[in-house]
């Protein structure tokens, strides 16, 4: 009896071996996904054909949001772009603070100590700034909104850094620069290209169309962190095309800083 018990507790763990590595091969680019009930959507697989990186839908910052529109309604936008540095207008979601805008010396501080310790990859990062904001004795949520909301999604999910960003530009558009162009007609059909699921399709086109995506990975402590942006050219015919920029010009005034997550499967 404890053979034939062993036998079949055997048969069973094979079986369910069996399709769980059907399941995990089944997955493919473009298919809609939910971890830890989170809606998400494939973006990379590597070359096992088993693992890769889902991206949740994306989630606008709407407290930045709010705080920008107050800005923008008292006039202040204007005068905070005149007092940034020669590098552009920064994208920054914490530049913003409900009893006022944070002078860029003093967010400029508290990244010139973090900026040599991040990486290009985001789940590296993630750890990075936790511990960085034990060290220095400061709220996540406050300092880093953007990867705080990504940790209270469940374990494992973490903000993109430059290497996962790139690897979305690579499956939407081909790659970054350039060389990647995109005209309104692939835009318009991209995302049912990439996906049979509409819930996946939609977040393509938000996170396509409006601007850009917030990125882990910082170069500058006056630029705070980076974002892969669509660039658009309109001469001699509109074309648009990725970029991972340190900067966006009229960044501000466009309201339109998305943040996703990403989950390894």
């Amino acid at each position: 009896m404890k053979k034939q018990s062993s036998s079949i507790k055997k048969g069973i763990i094979c079986c369910l071996s069996l399709f769980c590595s059907l399941s995990i091969q089944a997955q493919k680019l473009g298919d809609y996904i939910e971890i830890d009930s989170v809606p998400a959507f494939i973006f990379y697989i590597d070359n096992t054909g088993k693992h890769g990186l889902a991206m949740s839908m994306p989630a606008v910052y709407s407290d930045m949001l709010k705080k920008i529109d107050k800005y923008v309604k008292k006039g202040l936008i204007d005068k905070r772009q005149a007092e940034l540095s020669k590098k552009g207008n920064v994208i920054d979601i914490k530049n913003y603070e409900e009893s006022g805008m944070l002078k860029p010396k003093n967010k400029q501080k508290l990244f010139e100590n973090l900026i040599p310790k991040l990486t290009e990859k985001g789940e590296e990062n993630a750890a990075i700034i936790e511990a960085y904001c034990k060290e220095q004795n400061i709220l996540m949520q406050e300092h880093f909104p953007w990867e705080y909301w990504a940790s209270q999604l469940g374990q494992g999910w973490f903000i993109p850094g430059d290497y996962e960003l790139t690897l979305f530009a690579q499956f939407y558009s081909g790659g970054i620069g350039k060389d990647y162009h995109m005209g309104i007609s692939f835009l318009t059909k991209r995302g049912k290209e990439l996906s049979n699921n509409t819930r996946v399709q939609d977040a393509l086109t938000s996170i396509t169309s409006k601007g850009g995506l917030i990125s882990s990975t910082a170069k500058y402590a006056d630029c705070g962190f980076r974002t892969l942006h669509r660039i658009q050219k309109t001469m001699p015919k509109l074309t648009y095309w990725f970029e991972l920029l340190d900067n966006l010009n009229g960044a501000y005034k466009e309201l339109n800083v998305q943040t996703c997550a990403i989950h390894k499967f």
